[in-house]
C-alpha cells in the first residue's frame, strides 16, 4: 500500500525519514508531520542534504531547492528509477518558486521538462503549476488519499475525558503550527463558538505559532479550554474522538488533515481556497469560507456545535467520500498505470 511518504530509490539522509502516513499538514504535515517522530509538528529539514541513490544518478543537493527535495508530504521531489523521472508536485514548492528566486523557478521547470511523467495531487495544483511553469509536459492529476482503516470514528474505547467532560463537544485542529495554517483564526472561530457552545478545543502539532496562538487563548479568555497536545504519535486514535474540525488555511495544496478528519466522521469548517474545496463539499460533508473570514466560520462551528444531527449527517457523508474518491486503491492503480506508461514508453 503507497504512502504519503517519498520512499522510492535509496535515500540517505542526516534526517530520519516521515513515518507512517507521511507528513502533511501536522506532521505534514500535509502533511504531511513529526519532528521527533510524531505527527504534528513538520520535519525540521531546512539544513538537510540529500544524497540520490539511483541507478546514473549520482547528486547532492540542498533541500531548500524544493524541486529536488525527498521526503515527506509538503515538499516537491524529484524522483527516478533508472533513468525515468517523475516529478511530484506540492504546493509549498511551487509558491516558493513563484516568489522565489529566479533560478529556483528556472530549476523547478527544468525537473518538470527532463521527468518522464508529471504529477499534481489536486486539479487546483495542476492548474496552477500550468500557469506558472507553462510546462510542455503533461501533468497529471492523482489525487492524494487517506487509509479509511486507520482513520475512523473512536467510540470505544476513546481519548475524550482525557481532554473534555462527557456532552462537550470537541473541537480538533491539526497542523504543524506555520503561519500558512493560521493557527490564531482557529483560536478566534473556538473562542466565538465557545460564547454558546459548551467545548473544548483539541490542538495537535507543533510550531511557529503555537506561542502566539496559546497567548491569544489567554488574551480571548479560553486558555483553559483549550488543550495543546503537542506532536503526536498517535494522531488516527485522537482524530477519531472529535466532532468538528477547523482547518482555516491560507492555502492548502490538497488538504488531507480535513480528508483524514472526514474519513473519522468529523465535518470540517475550512478555507475555500487551493485544493481544500476538491476535498470538502461545502453543505455536504463541511462548511467552506473564504480566508480570514472568522465570523462565518464560527457560524458554521455554532451551528455544528449546537446540532448533534447535523454533525452525524455531515460525518457520515465525509466518510463516504474518503471510502469512494479519495482511497489507497485508487491512487495506487493510477500510479501504477503511470508508471508503466513511462517504463513501456522507454523500451
Amino acid at each position: 500500500m503507497p504512502t504519503r511518504s517519498n520512499d522510492w530509490g535509496d535515500r540517505k539522509s542526516n534526517t530520519e525519514p516521515c513515518p507512517g502516513q507521511g507528513c502533511a499538514g501536522a506532521r505534514g504535515s500535509d502533511t504531511d508531520r513529526a519532528a521527533g517522530g510524531g505527527r504534528g509538528g513538520g520535519m525540521a529539514l531546512d539544513n538537510s542534504v540529500f544524497e540520490l541513490n539511483f541507478p546514473h544518478v549520482d547528486a547532492k543537493v540542498n533541500s531548500q531547492l524544493k524541486m529536488l527535495w525527498i521526503g515527506c508530504g509538503t515538499e516537491d521531489s524529484l524522483m527516478g528509477v533508472n533513468r525515468q523521472f517523475r516529478t511530484w508536485l506540492k504546493e509549498k514548492g511551487v509558491t516558493s518558486i513563484v516568489t522565489g528566486e529566479r533560478g529556483e523557478k528556472t530549476l523547478t521547470r527544468f525537473g518538470i521538462e527532463q521527468s518522464s511523467a508529471v504529477t499534481a495531487v489536486s486539479d487546483y495544483l495542476k492548474r496552477k503549476t500550468e500557469e506558472v511553469f507553462n510546462p510542455q509536459k503533461k501533468i497529471r492529476r492523482i489525487y492524494n488519499f487517506a487509509d479509511s482503516a486507520l482513520f475512523h470514528r473512536r467510540r470505544d474505547p476513546c481519548h475524550r475525558p482525557s481532554f473534555s467532560t462527557p456532552g462537550q463537544v470537541v473541537y480538533m485542529h491539526l497542523s504543524n503550527f506555520r503561519p500558512v495554517k493560521r493557527v490564531e483564526d482557529v483560536i478566534r472561530i473556538f473562542a466565538k463558538a465557545a460564547q454558546t457552545v459548551d467545548a473544548v478545543l483539541v490542538m495537535i502539532g507543533e510550531g511557529p505559532t503555537q506561542r502566539p496562538a496559546r497567548d491569544l487563548a489567554a488574551q480571548l479568555g479560553v486558555a483553559n479550554r483549550v488543550r495543546f497536545l503537542g506532536n503526536q504519535q498517535d494522531v488516527p486514535s485522537l482524530m477519531g474522538c472529535g466532532d468538528i474540525f477547523l482547518f482555516p488555511s491560507e492555502l492548502e495544496s490538497f488538504g488531507l488533515a480535513p480528508l483524514e478528519a472526514m474519513a473519522c466522521e468529523m465535518p470540517v469548517i475550512a478555507s475555500d481556497s487551493g485544493g481544500v474545496p476538491e476535498v470538502v463539499v461545502h453543505g455536504e460533508s463541511g462548511y467552506l469560507a473564504p480566508v480570514g473570514d472568522v465570523d462565518r466560520m464560527a457560524e458554521y462551528a455554532i451551528e455544528l456545535g449546537r446540532s448533534p444531527e447535523l454533525r452525524a449527517k455531515m460525518g457520515t457523508a465525509g466518510r463516504k467520500r474518503a471510502e469512494t474518491v479519495f482511497t489507497p486503491e485508487i491512487a495506487m492503480e493510477q500510479y501504477e498505470a503511470l508508471y508503466k506508461e513511462v517504463m513501456n514508453a522507454a523500451k
